[in-house]
């Protein structure tokens, strides 16, 4: 999915390591979260850094867990105060997010992120792990295969695609939403409902 939807999707790429699994590219690591001015600080960060299409946002590498998620929303609240045009991947996204509701700057960057040309892309194992006023504002939901009947139960009830995610194959997937033509990447992926990805 990474080569399908990420080369279409306007730079520049944020993409948030909570578990450190990416080296290039970083240009914020948690070390200055107690700083006075850290729009001023992320910015100039950033303007060093701006040869790179993606770039890695991750936690400071002494973090506690704790420590480290708190480190990502400052991030999140820097670049929602900073209003920076853009696409943001937030893996493991179910460290920010529940069923109940999400984190104050990712819910604003939802909401408000079409003013600065913000693009945000959440990846989660599932989908009740995302909180549905989220799913229910995205253009578009991929879903791989799912097993557990909350999660089937969401995706049929929001999008009528509960019976085909139960039955896809290993790498298959279900594109689902109303606005799928308006993402960047549409065209990259197959209007058949399964796919392979490859």
């Amino acid at each position: 999915m990474r080569e399908s939807i990420l080369p279409e999707m306007p730079a520049p790429i944020f993409l948030v390591d909570t578990q450190r699994e990416f080296d290039r590219g970083v240009i914020y690591d948690g070390s200055g979260h107690r700083s006075r001015h850290p729009v001023a600080q992320f910015l100039e960060l950033y303007s060093k850094a701006s040869q790179y299409r993606e770039h890695v946002i991750r936690p400071h590498e002494q973090a506690t867990y704790e420590t480290a998620l708190s480190q990502c929303v400052d991030f999140f609240r820097v670049l929602d105060g900073a209003g920076i045009s853009g696409t943001v991947v937030i893996d493991e996204a179910d460290l920010f997010s529940s069923a109940s509701g999400t984190v104050e700057p990712i819910r604003n960057m939802v909401f408000r992120g079409r003013h600065y040309s913000q693009h945000l892309i959440f990846t989660a194992k599932r989908t009740t792990t995302i909180s549905k006023n989220v799913l229910s504002a995205s253009h578009c939901v991929v879903s791989f295969q799912q097993r557990m009947g909350a999660d089937v139960k969401r995706l049929d009830q929001m999008y009528s695609v509960g019976a085909k995610v139960q039955d896809l194959g290993t790498h298959e997937f279900v594109v689902a939403g109303d606005r799928v033509e308006e993402m960047p990447f549409h065209e990259t992926l197959s209007s058949a409902p399964e796919h392979v990805n490859q």
